[in-house]
């Protein structure tokens, strides 16, 4: 249970952009994520917290991260369905893993550490996120609110085809299409995963093995071949990549709670060896 001190200190880390992009509520007056620019498709600089108790402006990211009161309801709603969204695909994993207690679960890109901190809760006896921003600070606070013991640990993949250590559950959510070599990183991934490995990622459906490239470059500009930044790959070829690496049993999770746009343009696979 979040107590005041616990919102003060989850409005300063948001207002530091450290609770953004997962959903979570810490309070009737405090509520992230990235719910409604998901939804709606990309929006440059979707609104991703609503708190208004803060003041919009105090600083030029609260101007844009702050919702305005036009926008609330739906914010709110959208950010219910991805939060729905999330709890689901971690019963499904649970469920076809026969649960997670006792097992060492790694989610790559984990942003503020909803799945490792729900991994945490649900019996895991190790559960570490890494991600590129810092988000210790807020992994921590989860920590005391929820009574887990998630970890966090600072980490920018930079090619590697191999991991140098393995967990039993790996996780890779709405990563690939950031990367401009997402099966050198599906590699990587596969290889640290004793036992499963999900990831969620925007698929198209040509009956061909292929990857698109866009062009917008929020992360990598100017650092070719590394400057696409929405990339996808087709239905065929992640299937067929989990198939290469090992996964004897691949199961398509469903993505229900999510629109019917988005479930057409996005594939959620767990691989079991």
């Amino acid at each position: 249970m979040a107590s005041v001190a616990h919102v003060e200190r989850a409005k300063v880390l948001a207002m530091r952009g450290l609770f953004n992009y997962q959903p979570f509520q810490l309070s009737d007056g405090f509520y992230c994520g990235a719910g409604l620019s998901i939804v709606q498709g990309f929006r440059a600089d979707p609104p991703t917290v609503y708190c208004p108790s803060l003041d919009p402006g105090i600083s030029e990211y609260a101007a844009s991260a702050l919702v305005k009161p036009a926008e609330a309801d739906q914010f709110l709603h959208t950010n219910e369905m991805l939060a729905a969204f999330y709890d689901s695909v971690i019963g499904q994993i649970t469920t076809l893993t026969g649960g997670v207690a006792g097992l060492s679960v790694l989610d790559v890109g984990c942003n503020a550490g909803y799945f490792p901190v729900s991994f945490s809760r649900a019996g895991a006896v190790q559960s570490v996120g890494y991600d590129r921003v810092d988000y210790a600070e807020t992994l921590d606070l989860l920590n005391e609110i929820c009574g887990t013991r998630a970890e966090f640990k600072v980490w920018d993949y930079n090619g590697e085809l191999k991991a140098s250590e393995q967990h039993d559950l790996v996780l890779s959510v709405a990563v690939l299409v950031h990367l401009s070599e997402p099966l050198r990183h599906l590699a990587w991934l596969g290889s640290a995963a004793k036992t499963a490995l999900f990831v969620l990622t925007p698929c198209h459906k040509d009956d061909d093995l292929s990857i698109r490239f866009h062009t917008v470059n929020r992360y990598y500009q100017n650092m070719f071949p590394n400057c696409f930044d929405v990339t996808t790959l087709s239905r065929k070829l992640l299937y067929l990549a989990f198939e290469q690496m090992g996964f004897s049993r691949v199961v398509e999770l469903s993505t229900e709670p999510m629109s019917p746009h988005w479930q057409d343009t996005h594939l959620a696979l767990l691989g079991i060896r």
